[in-house]
C-alpha cells in the first residue's frame, strides 16, 4: 500500500477509536517506522510499505488505540533541543516544564561559575539533564523510584552529562544526607506529583498509562510543597532560590506557603504560554 493511501487510512481508524491527535499520530508513528519526518512522508507518498513494515505499522496503532502514549510507543520523548528515552516508570515530559527549566537557566546564568543545584523528584532526568547541558553545574537529583533513576542515568549518559549530575535514590532530601550540602546550594528546583487525588477519574485515559506515584499529588495536589518548601531551606544558601512547578490554580496557595516561612522574602510566579501559572520562584 503507497504511503498516500495508508496515511488516511490510518487516521480514520485512529479517528474511530476516539484519538484526539489522530492525523499527528498516524504521521508520526509512520514516520518512525520508515525513518521519515512528516514532511517527507508526504514528498514520498508513491513509496509502497512493504508488508512486515505495514504489519508492524497496525500494531503500532493498535497500541495508540489502546490509549497508550505515543511516547511510550517510541520510547522517546523530545525535551527543549534534546531527546530523551522515556516508559512507563517516568512522566512523560510536559512542554509546561520548559518553562520551568527556561526560568532556572535565566537564573543560573547569573550566578558564579559553578553552581550548585538540587533536583527533587527527578523521574527521567529531563530537568537535572537539561540544566547540565545548558549551564556549567553540579546537580544533585533524588528519586523515590529506582526503576526512574535507571532511565535518568542512561539518559544522562546518553547526552554526555553523567559527570555533572549525581543521581540518588531516596526521598525528597534524605538522600543528599553525607554530601555537605547544607546552606550550600544555589538553587533548588522540582516538579513534584501536584494532581489531586480526587480529580485522578477525569484525567485523560493517556495519562492513566503514566505513573500514579509521579501525578498523584495527596488530596488537594498539595502534599509535597510544604515538605519541599521547607526542606530546602536546609539546603539553599542566602539568595538561593527554590523554583517549583506548579498545578492549575495552586499559585496562590502555595505562594502563601511559601511565604509562611520568614526565611523567603521574595516570591515571584511565571505564567506558561497559556497565561498559567506554571512556576513559583522564592529566594531566601
Amino acid at each position: 500500500m503507497q504511503l498516500r493511501q495508508l496515511l488516511p487510512e490510518a487516521t480514520k481508524y485512529l479517528e474511530d477509536n476516539q484519538i484526539d491527535t489522530a492525523k499527528t499520530d498516524a504521521e508520526v508513528l509512520l514516520g518512525e517506522l520508515m525513518g521519515m519526518n512528516r514532511v517527507q512522508l508526504y514528498l514520498n507518498g508513491d513509496v509502497c510499505l512493504p508488508e512486515n513494515r505495514l504489519t508492524q505499522y497496525w500494531e503500532l496503532l493498535k497500541r495508540r488505540t489502546a490509549y497508550e502514549p505515543v511516547a511510550y510507543i517510541l520510547g522517546k520523548k523530545a525535551f527543549m533541543d534534546w531527546e530523551f528515552m522515556v516508559n512507563p516508570d517516568v512522566l512523560i515530559p510536559r512542554a509546561e516544564t520548559e518553562i520551568l527549566v527556561e526560568e532556572v537557566i535565566k537564573i543560573g546564568k547569573g550566578l558564579h561559575l559553578s553552581p550548585v543545584l538540587v533536583d527533587i523528584g527527578t523521574g527521567s532526568g529531563i530537568i537535572a539533564i537539561s540544566l547540565a547541558l545548558a549551564l556549567n553545574v553540579r546537580v544533585y537529583a533524588t528519586d523515590t523510584s529506582i526503576s526512574a533513576l535507571e532511565v535518568a542515568k542512561i539518559n544522562a549518559a546518553k547526552l554526555g552529562v553523567g559527570d555533572k549530575i549525581v543521581f540518588r535514590h531516596g526521598n525528597l532530601f534524605e538522600p543528599l544526607d553525607g554530601f555537605n550540602l547544607k546552606e550550600m546550594v544555589d538553587i533548588v528546583v522540582s516538579n513534584p506529583p501536584y494532581v489531586a487525588t480526587s480529580q485522578w477519574e477525569e484525567l485523560p485515559p493517556d495519562v492513566l498509562f503514566e505513573p500514579k506515584v509521579a501525578l498523584d499529588g495527596g488530596e488537594e495536589g498539595l502534599v509535597f510543597y510544604e515538605k519541599i518548601i521547607a526542606g530546602s531551606l536546609n539546603y539553599l544558601k542566602q539568595g538561593g532560590r527554590l523554583v517549583l512547578e506548579i498545578g492549575y490554580n495552586q499559585a496562590q496557595t502555595i505562594k502563601d506557603t511559601v511565604l509562611q516561612h520568614k526565611e523567603f522574602d521574595e516570591v515571584k510566579i511565571i505564567n506558561d504560554y497559556h497565561g498559567i501559572a506554571r512556576v513559583v520562584i522564592a529566594k531566601r
